[in-house]
Formats: structure tokens, C-alpha cells, sequence
């Protein structure tokens, strides 16, 4: 069951010190850039795909300095000064206790990933557990969402039904997407199904 909406922005340090305004001037020289890994977390993988067809891609990819295996890590070392910006979810920002602020171009608004929830198949309180999830996807759960940072589904549908996937409630928080829709949950987001790694 889709629940929320996560959507790829650029983190930088609050007050936004080096002006980023796009991918663009993650190519200027000397600004220290954070991106996933694309072998292990959704958000590299959009990354990529959101520097594929670009004229500066190389020099953008030279100023990575750091290849993240979630996107707290690249949130971290944005707040600690270690990075100036860095490609994660926008819900990833509000984590950092106003150290960071998210840069959202337009260029980066057609990429999106379904954090969606499930009932396991060896559930022993069905009920509850569907009960739960129907909770989650109601209006009471969606403001809850809302609160940390998350677009409900609610709000974004139709239009999130053409975003980036990832790989379904119950898995790593930066599982891999894919082009076809499904959904992919996120570092902090509540989850439906027991045996998620926070």
C-alpha cells in the first residue's frame, strides 16, 4: 500500500553558504560533493540517472568526495562541514536539527520514490497488523508523515504513480529502485512489516 513520497534534493549547510542553486553548480570547482552509492542506495542510483545525460557530469564527478552507503552519512558530513552538498531524499533534511536545508530545482522534480507498507505473509495478528498499515495511509497517519518531513501519497498521487521506485516496505531503507513503480521505504520512515534495519 503506497504511503508517502520521497523526492530527491541537494542538501547543503543552512544558510546555503556556496549559493547552490542546481546541479550545475555541483560542477564548480572546489565544491565538495556527496553522492550514494549507486550499488547500495536508491538515492545513487537516481543520482546517476539524474546526471546521465549531462554535458558537466564529469566534472560534477570530480568533485565527489564521498560515495555514501546511506543518506544520513552524506546529511552527516554536510552538517560536520566535511561536504558542502550532497544529493539525498528531502525527508532526509529535517533529520539534522536545522543544520542543513534542501535546494530543490526544477531539474530534480521529475524523480520521485514510493515509500509504501505491506503486511507480511506470516503476520500472526493479521488484524492489527492490517489495521496498522490502514492507519499509516489514513489522513491521522499522513499528518504524522507530514511532521517528519514526508509527502504523503495522498498528496502527491497522481502524480507519484510516474516516480522513481524502490524496493517495498520491510527492506534497507536505501534499497535499490528501479524505473517501474513499487515502493521503497527510508532511513526514519515508519514501517508496516517487523525485521526493517532502522
Amino acid at each position: 500500500m503506497p504511503i508517502a513520497v520521497l523526492r530527491p534534493v541537494i542538501a547543503v549547510a543552512r544558510g546555503n553558504p556556496l549559493r547552490i542553486r542546481g546541479l550545475a553548480d555541483l560542477a564548480r570547482r572546489g565544491v565538495r560533493v556527496g553522492l550514494g552509492d549507486p550499488q547500495s542506495v536508491a538515492v545513487g542510483i537516481v543520482a546517476e540517472r539524474l546526471l546521465a545525460a549531462r554535458r558537466d557530469r564529469a566534472a560534477i564527478l570530480a568533485n565527489v568526495r564521498t560515495r555514501a552507503l546511506n543518506v544520513n552519512e552524506i546529511g552527516s558530513q554536510i552538517a560536520l562541514g566535511a561536504l558542502d552538498a550532497g544529493v539525498v531524499w528531502d525527508a532526509s533534511v529535517p533529520l539534522f536539527a536545522g543544520k542543513l536545508e534542501a535546494v530543490s530545482p526544477a531539474e530534480m522534480a521529475g524523480e520521485r520514490s514510493v515509500v509504501a507498507g505491506a503486511v507480511l505473509a506470516t503476520a500472526r495478528s493479521r488484524g492489527a497488523a492490517e489495521a496498522f498499515l490502514a492507519f499509516l495511509a489514513s489522513e491521522d497517519g499522513a499528518a504524522i508523515f507530514r511532521s517528519y518531513g514526508y509527502l504523503p501519497y495522498r498528496d502527491a498521487a497522481p502524480a507519484a504513480a510516474s516516480g522513481t521506485p524502490g524496493a517495498g516496505a520491510g527492506s534497507s531503507p536505501d534499497s535499490r529502485s528501479r524505473r517501474t513503480p513499487s515502493p521503497s521505504p527510508a532511513a526514519g520512515t515508519p514501517r508496516a512489516g517487523a525485521g526493517s534495519r532502522p
